[in-house]
């Protein structure tokens, strides 16, 4: 029995990864990591409708490796991005996941101390392992380096 908006949330997200994972391999590509979840908020409109109680609130991102034609394949099925390299700080908790467990990560990662620098909170990733979640923040310098995608 779902007993909580996070075990819903859990259930969708893992069917959501399970039918990508099968796209993935049906177009001749490959996963290469752990799959993870992140706020639906990339776009303006994106970020709008996932505030809304019909979001999206959830983009489930599936790593791959993936020839010329298995990208072409891919992208007639799924959004297929590239994922910049960042500098992330993360903390993995084990189990399943929970408002408690969010908010113990956050705590966790907000009271890190960084060099000039911050954890940007609405780029975070959820590393969907067996055992648990990995929440991953970016890290944002006071620079400017590292900070929210352009276009924004």
């Amino acid at each position: 029995m779902l007993t909580t908006d996070w075990d819903k949330a859990g259930v969708a997200v893992t069917a959501t990864v399970a039918e990508v994972v099968e796209t993935v391999e049906s177009c001749g590509a490959a996963v290469s990591g752990i799959p993870w979840r992140a706020w639906a908020n990339e776009t303006p409109e994106r970020k709008g409708r996932s505030i809304t109680a019909e979001g999206p609130h959830w983009l489930e991102k599936v790593p791959v490796t993936a020839d010329g034609q298995a990208v072409a394949a891919l992208s007639e099925e799924v959004e297929v991005q590239n994922f910049a390299a960042r500098d992330e700080m993360s903390i993995f908790i084990p189990g399943r996941d929970s408002m408690d467990k969010y908010s113990t990560a956050l705590s966790r990662l907000a009271k890190h101390p960084l060099d000039a620098a911050y954890i940007d909170v609405s780029r975070m990733r959820f590393v969907l392992h067996d055992d648990g979640v990995e929440t991953a923040a970016a890290i944002c310098r006071l620079d400017g380096t590292g900070g929210i995608t352009a276009g924004w």
